[in-house]
């Protein structure tokens, strides 16, 4: 009875321990499993995605561009101290003074400890153009911001319909593999019966064996493409994505091509980020000229200083205010070619603001041509399903009746499988053109 009563509880211990990571694996397993629709996605990549966490972070970095661009305004206290420890004291000769030897009027040990108030009275306009600097620079960080965003939504958007198509394209090779199975098997029994030839049942076998591995390559094309958008989404790629949306193709209206054009310079950040850009350029310009106007400071000071104004070994203290003024005068020519090398950066500038023109031109015309050609293949897509479901259903009820051959019913499956998968691929391509377009004008915001 004891031997069993220690069976029975070492049986409890093993089956606990075998349980419970079961139990862990299966709870693992759900909580690696996300259900989301295309808004859910965007919004988790607009949360976690590294791109754009770094933009922000440039924000934040041009932010505090501005805070320390106010600072210069205000004064400036400084602290400075030194020791110095001369190679002798320094004295007087006494027989200037009718007497003999030296007369010490120091130490040899000296200390100087400065508290120093400093404002600017007149910079040339120096610290008003650097604080608009750093503001132009903020809200250049802020319009890239927004492109960055663009940019994201652009390739979750992608890459959301690049998975959701790829899924639905397993369900077209499983009915296909399905048809193919009833149709070998249909094969093999007639063959039995002596009613087909062997070759018809073998081209029955290949069509299969094709299906069956487009099947794998399909299956395999799901998992890259989970992968892929798990990285926009900066979450595990073991995660299994679970699409809640179906691809539908709504109606599109498209305005005129110079409409989008004018649409897209009016509204691309990226665009409007140059002009700032050329602005920055221009006070940086103006920051140079300063320097052939006069520099005009206010300055404190409170000394704490040993030895006296005796020069006995002792510390006394002592202020001055002083208005200081400095000009350069002369300096080679430097001014002067600094200001050239700031209106050369300002050309330059200008032509990639020119160049950036021309290529959202390009990009604009080039989404839009594809959103027609992809409403065309939607079209045509349509249409050939249609086609092919009525000509492999009147194959497949002519081939029972014997009016059709085996190739004509294969070739009739095969080019139903086919056309299915190209309306898929046409509707995503549909949907992945639009956004493109969008992205293109800047007009896929929150």
């Amino acid at each position: 009875m004891q031997h069993f009563r220690g069976m029975h509880s070492r049986f409890g211990i093993f089956m606990a321990v075998a349980i419970i990571p079961l139990m862990l694996f299966s709870s693992t397993a759900s909580a690696d499993t996300l259900s989301i629709n295309l808004n859910q996605a965007i919004d988790i990549a607009m949360e976690n995605n590294h791109d754009l966490v770094i933009s922000e972070y440039k924000i934040d970095e041009a932010t505090a561009g501005v805070r320390s661009a106010r600072t210069n305004f205000f004064p400036a206290l400084k602290s400075q101290g030194s020791y110095t420890r001369l190679d002798e004291i320094p004295y007087l000769d006494a027989s200037a003074f009718g007497g003999q030897g030296k007369i010490y009027i120091g130490d040899d040990d000296n200390y100087n400890i400065n508290l120093s108030l400093q404002q600017p009275i007149f910079t040339g306009f120096t610290l008003i153009n650097n604080l608009k600097i750093s503001n132009y620079q903020r809200s250049s960080a802020e319009l890239m911001n927004q492109r960055t965003k663009e940019t994201v939504r652009q390739q979750v958007t992608q890459a959301y319909w690049d998975f959701l198509s790829t899924r639905e394209l397993v369900n077209v090779t499983e009915e296909a593999i399905k048809q193919l199975e009833s149709h070998v098997t249909d094969l093999e029994n007639l063959l039995k019966s002596g009613m087909v030839i062997e070759n018809d049942l073998l081209r029955a076998k290949v069509a299969l064996s094709n299906v069956r591995l487009q099947d794998v390559k399909v299956r395999n094309g799901v998992h890259l493409a989970n992968a892929a958008l798990c990285n926009l989404l900066v979450v595990d790629q073991n995660t299994v994505i679970v699409p809640t949306e179906k691809i539908s193709v709504d109606t599109v209206a498209l305005p005129p091509l110079d409409t989008l054009f004018r649409v897209a310079k009016a509204q691309r950040p990226d665009y409007r980020a140059l002009d700032y850009n050329v602005k920055v350029l221009g006070k940086v310009k103006a920051i140079k000229k300063a320097a052939y106007l006069p520099q005009i400071a206010l300055v404190a000071n409170y000394d704490w200083k040993r030895p006296n104004r005796k020069y006995e070994p002792e510390f006394y203290s002592s202020w001055n205010i002083n208005l200081i003024a400095t000009l350069d005068v002369f300096s080679w020519g430097q001014r002067h070619h600094e200001i050239q090398k700031v209106e050369a950066q300002k050309r330059q500038l200008s032509e990639l603001q020119s160049q950036l023109a021309d290529y959202i031109t390009l990009e604009v015309r080039q989404a839009y041509l594809s959103v027609k050609e992809a409403l065309q293949e939607v079209d045509i897509a349509n249409l050939a399903v249609t086609q092919a479901d009525e000509n492999y259903r009147v194959t497949s009820a002519n081939y029972q009746t014997g009016a059709m051959t085996n190739s004509d019913l294969l070739d009739a499956q095969t080019a139903l499988t086919q056309v299915k998968i190209a309306s898929i691929q046409a509707k995503a391509n549909l949907k992945k053109a639009i956004v493109n377009l969008q992205t293109a004008i800047s007009e896929n915001k929150e």
